[in-house]
């Protein structure tokens, strides 16, 4: 042995012995021994690692294994089919977080496998679809979004608020309800008694309601819910939007609560009030002690008065009097049975600014309100007023003047902006002059209203002056709602007067009474001395004298007072011969309009100098001095007709007697013009007239007419004109199939020839018949025989309408040949309810419409409450059809049928059904849109009227305009309704028709104003198109049958079989036979004429004797059927027949 520490020795061959047993080496491991006897202890290395460390490698030392070289890499594990912290595990025990928890969704777990998260999943709840119910489905934070809810109601809980404590027990429950399509009805819904169950449901009305329940003697301690259900008139609803409240009841001995009533807060009483009473409330469950008065009008608060009272509610009255003048704060407070106090929430505040006056006396306040609190008597003037802004209200009381000697009711001089209201003013003595009941001297800028005068003075004395109202020197004055009796010798109703230099203006007498019963005493009277009167308003008033002028006016000699005088709906009268109910003594001019003035004898009216014009005053004699006087009526003119109709834009003149043209202008939509005023004649002394005036009218299409007016005999005039108006005609009604073959692939056109010997364009309205019933059930075309009342149905079914406040617009619509106008108001075309409107499958609805917003109703047949009928609309410029079976309501919303306004649109909906659904198509401008599929049975006819524009409850109402209404009785196919888009309605297209069908139509001429005679075309009937495997057809260039081979050998032909000589020659569009020989023996021209080059048209004969030569015609089954011989002969095996026998 070398003496190595190792068990056993290896050198050469040869092996050592130890302990007498051999001993073999062994693989190296790592245990800090020599177990391959190398001599070498643990020396060595091996790969390691795995997952992503996977090809590193490790050393031993010692007998202990050193890291990894890859172990830097273990990252931790993710889900990702590695094994990333290097375990020998992939994604093990990975597990994460998933969902949300927002609106009706809950997280939940995912797991990985192989590389992938797994479902959400444990406690998870996903979105769903949105739909309208108060939760956020989709949970994406938004609660109903994209319009779920449509026109569903919109509710809120107003009151309790959530959480709301009621120490009572008694609560009002308020909740509002807003709906566009009008409000049913609201039911409260609580749980006091344990399960959510309605209370009271409570009928509503309009688009917004709030509603309000009461529920009484809740118990103590009960925690409730509630909400309200919302019914609109679509049999929608939802529930509040703002969810269900909740409610505790916790009563408690509270103090009494004090509510304030009267004088409410802020009150201002007026002046002649400084009594007060003031009325409260209180209640308290523990029953009432007592309530006291508390004012402050000083800064300190004092109590006025304590009152007794019981029960657990009461109202209580205190009453203050005389009241000094201040601003008061005032309240109230009371006791309960257990002592409980308390003062209304709130202070309020009243002012009392007492003016009351039981006296006469001299007012010397400016700025100051006077208040009668009683009448007053004086013995001579009653109330001098030396102060400017005072106002006298007499609160209805009487002032008693002049009681012992000469006074006046109120007088002022040099003061300005006064007021006199709602008072009498009273004398009656004999023997008093002087005396006028109000006399301002040299005053500006008052108002003398609702005043009474009974003023009687002396009737022997002269000029005893004891007018009514005497105004000396002064401006704007405004005297209005005033009744005056007066009499006194030379006592006017009203004297208006200046004195020296002055010149007074601008006065104002509206709504005036005067009643002048002395002698020599004018109504009214405008006189000057030495200065001017100018600018006299007189209004709606009715002024009489007795002994002298209803109204006289002198308006002085300074140039400044021209005496202008505007005079409006007044009467004027006198009872005096000789005397004028007006006088315009001097007066520069005046305007007079809708009066009458009359006198007993003489004249009514005297002008003595000055330009005025009386336009509609009625009197019978008048006397002109001198300057002028012009005379003149109203003239209303109307333009219709010979039905009635008012013609629009029919040019209107006029000229008098001298050929002066006084007015040309075109008539309105009503056929009238502006109302004329039109001189009769001008007095200047001499009186020259005007009449007669001629009225000429003309219109293109009409024959002019004209007339005469003499207002002379007939004064205010009002002259219908009627234009008479040629028919248009309509002749050669002619209907034929694309070919003239009659086929099912044929479509089907009227030609036909109109004329208007007016000249006026024409316009066919086509009424198509199929097997001798109209195509349309309805047919309103808005023209013709059409007015503000009636339109006619022209599917001659008698449904014709009924206009309601709709405005006919001759020259309107879409094709500018009538429509009517809508307004959003009341207006609407009504179509009583009829078999012919009673739909109930397969069928169409067409119309032309010019809205001005997007909410509108096109058809509304009843409002679907009793859930029959249907109604075609469009909301928030989507279209809209619904439908009633007599159980439910269906409804189709085509979301992509965007409507403009302020546009002429084409509208149509094509409405199937079956037993268990119904589709409606949608059109917009003759194009198809989409099909709107609802699970509403077919709908079910009601006996409602329909309506046009509106819908019967007058929601839906139109702004707009609509021309044509169409509904079929069918399902009309896309190319008929694109035809009738293009205003191509003498056309039926090939699609629409079917074999052994029968088609005619009635052609209406229509010249923009009336209809003419309408013209039946003849019938049509369909035949089957020959399309079937045995026939050879013959086309022209064009591609067109013109003719065909029957299976039989019948040649059939769109035209007609002529010799050559009758016959057009090749004209480029035909079809061409030829023979062996490259020769033309027959052919068949563009217009289908069989034309052959010789020989004759017969049935096959001995001459004919086909050869290899010969041109042949062969059917389907090699079969020759016919063909041409060299002489051009036509040889057939069958028969030749024209193509209406076929």
């Amino acid at each position: 042995s070398s003496g190595v520490p190792t068990q056993c020795y290896n050198e050469a061959s040869s092996v050592c012995l130890t302990n007498g047993n051999i001993c073999s080496p062994s693989p190296e491991t790592c245990n800090n021994v020599d177990d391959n006897c190398d001599t070498t202890v643990d020396s060595f290395s091996e790969s390691c690692g795995l997952g992503i460390c996977a090809g590193g490698s490790r050393t031993c030392t010692t007998g202990n294994w050193g890291s990894c070289s890859t172990d830097s890499l273990i990252i931790n594990e993710s889900c990702n089919n590695l094994d990333d912290d290097c375990d020998g595990t992939v994604d093990e025990s990975l597990t994460q977080e998933c969902g949300t928890d927002e609106g009706i969704c809950t997280k939940g777990t995912q797991t990985c496998s192989v590389g992938n998260w797994g479902t959400c999943a444990g406690t998870y709840i996903g979105p769903e679809e949105e739909v309208c119910d108060g939760l956020d489905n989709n949970c994406n934070g938004v609660i109903d979004e994209n319009d779920v809810c449509g026109n569903y109601p919109n509710g809120t809980l107003v009151s309790p608020l959530d959480n709301y404590i009621s120490y009572t027990g008694n609560i009002n429950f308020n909740c509002s309800g807003k709906d566009d399509s009008g409000l049913s009805n609201i039911t409260l819904y609580h749980n006091i008694n344990g399960n959510m169950l309605p209370n009271e449901t409570k009928i509503v009305t309009g688009t917004s309601n709030s509603t309000i329940w009461t529920i009484n003697s809740i118990a103590h301690g009960t925690n409730f819910n509630w909400n309200c259900l919302i019914y609109d008139n679509e049999s929608h609803f939802s529930w509040a939007s703002n969810t269900t409240y909740s409610v505790n009841v916790t009563i408690l001995n509270h103090p009494p609560i004090v509510s304030l009533i009267f004088p409410e807060n802020n009150t201002l009483f007026p002046g002649y009030i400084n009594d007060v009473t003031f009325n409260s409330s209180v209640q308290d469950l523990e029953g009432l002690a007592n309530c006291t008065l508390y004012t402050n009008v000083t800064g300190t608060w004092a109590a006025n008065d304590t009152s007794s009272i019981s029960g657990t509610f009461n109202y209580t009255n205190f009453t203050m009097n005389n009241l000094p003048n201040g601003t008061y704060l005032w309240n109230v407070g009371c006791f309960d049975n257990d002592s409980a106090f308390s003062f209304a929430p709130n202070n309020w505040t009243f002012t009392i600014n007492y003016t009351g006056e039981s006296y006469c006396q001299e007012i010397t306040e400016e700025n100051s309100v006077y208040t009668l609190v009683n009448d007053v008597h004086s013995s001579g003037t009653c109330f001098n007023i030396t102060a400017n802004n005072v106002t006298i209200d007499g609160h209805g009381y009487t002032i008693f003047y002049a009681e012992s000697f000469e006074g006046k009711g109120i007088y002022t001089s040099g003061y300005n902006n006064t007021n006199i209201h709602n008072l009498t003013l009273f004398i009656n003595n004999s023997s008093r002059t002087k005396s006028p009941a109000i006399n301002f001297l040299g005053s500006r800028n008052f108002s003398i209203s609702n005043i009474s005068m009974d003023i009687s003075c002396s009737t022997i004395t002269s000029n005893a002056n004891c007018h009514g109202i005497s105004l000396l020197n002064t401006d704007y004055s405004y005297i209005s709602d005033v009744d005056i009796s007066v009499s006194g010798h030379h006592s006017d109703g009203i004297l208006i007067t200046t004195s020296g230099p002055d010149v007074s203006i601008n006065h104002r007498i509206d709504n005036v009474a005067i009643f002048a019963d002395g002698s020599e005493s004018s109504g009214i009277v405008f006189t000057s001395s030495n200065g001017g009167i100018d600018g006299i308003f007189i209004n709606n008033s009715n002024i009489h004298s007795e002994d002298y002028y209803g109204v006289m006016v002198n308006s002085g000699p300074d140039i400044l007072g021209e005496g202008n005088v505007y005079m409006e709906n007044t009467f004027l009268s006198s009872s005096v011969l000789n005397r004028y109910s007006l006088y315009l003594q001097d007066s520069e001019s005046s305007f007079i309009v809708d009066s009458n003035f009359s006198t007993i004898s003489g004249a009514d009216v005297r002008v003595s100098g000055g330009d005025h014009e009386f336009l509609n005053v009625s009197y019978i004699d008048e006397s002109v001095s001198s300057g002028n006087l012009v005379r003149g009526w109203y003239l209303d003119i109307k333009v219709n007709d010979s039905h009635g109709n008012d013609i629009y834009q029919a040019n209107v003149s006029g000229g008098d007697v001298f050929g002066s043209l006084d007015f040309s202008e075109l008539t309105y939509l009503n056929g009238k013009i502006a109302t004329k005023s039109l001189a009769e004649y001008v007095n200047n002394g001499t009186v020259v007239y005007y009449n007669n005036y001629t009225i000429n009218v003309t219109k293109f299409g009409y024959s002019p007419n004209s007339a005469t007016v003499n207002f002379t005999e007939t004064q205010n005039t009002f002259l219908v004109i009627t234009l008479s108006n040629n028919l248009p005609s309509v002749s050669s009604v002619i209907i034929n199939s694309s070919h003239g073959t009659n086929l099912t692939n044929e479509n089907l056109t009227i030609y036909t020839t109109a004329t208007d010997i007016d000249g006026d364009d024409v316009k066919n309205i086509y009424n198509w018949y199929k097997n001798n019933q109209s195509l349309t059930s309805l047919y309103l075309a808005f023209e013709g025989s059409s007015n503000t009342t009636f339109t006619r149905d022209y599917s001659n079914r008698g449904n014709n309408g009924k206009v309601i406040n709709a405005i006919w617009d001759s020259q309107g619509g879409y094709d500018n040949a009538g429509a009517y106008l809508f307004s959003d108001l009341d207006e609407r075309v009504i179509v009583e309810d009829s078999d012919n409107v009673d739909m109930n499958s397969n069928f169409t609805i067409l119309s032309w419409v010019y809205p001005k917003t997007d909410l509108y109703g096109i058809i509304m047949k009843g409002d679907l409450s009793d859930q029959n009928d249907y109604r075609f609309y469009s909301w928030s410029g989507h279209l809209r059809f619904r439908w009633g079976n007599g159980s439910e309501v269906g409804e189709a919303s085509c979301l992509d049928c965007t409507t403009q306004i302020n546009n002429w649109i084409f509208l149509g909906v094509v409405y199937h059904c079956n037993s268990t659904s119904s589709s409606v198509d949608f059109y917009i401008n003759g194009v198809y849109n989409s099909t709107e599929i609802d699970d509403v049975s077919c709908l079910k006819s009601g006996s409602n009227d329909l309506w046009i524009g509106s819908r019967p409850n007058l929601a839906y109402t139109l702004n707009g305009t609509i021309d044509e209404v169409r509904i079929y009785n069918e399902t009309l196919p896309f190319d008929q309704i694109m035809a009738i888009y293009d205003d191509n309605t003498n056309i039926i297209v090939s699609s629409e028709t079917e074999t052994e069908d029968s088609y005619m139509c009635e052609v209406i001429p229509y010249d923009g104003k009336e209809d003419g005679q309408s013209v039946n075309s003849s019938e049509l009937i369909i035949v089957e198109s020959p399309n079937d495997t045995y026939k050879f057809y013959i086309k022209d260039s064009l591609g067109n049958n013109v003719s065909w081979l029957g299976s039989e050998g019948n040649i059939v032909l769109k035209g007609s079989c002529f010799a050559q000589s009758n016959c057009v020659t090749n004209d480029g569009s035909s079809f061409i036979i030829g023979n062996a020989t490259d020769s033309t023996t027959a052919f068949i021209n563009s217009t289908g004429d069989l034309c052959i080059e010789q020989g004759d048209c017969s049935d096959l004969s001995t001459s004919c004797n086909p050869t290899s030569d010969a041109f042949i015609i062969k059917n389907s089954s090699s079969a020759n059927v016919a063909y041409i011989n060299y002489n051009g002969d036509l040889c057939l095996t069958g028969r030749l027949y024209e193509n209406s026998n076929p």
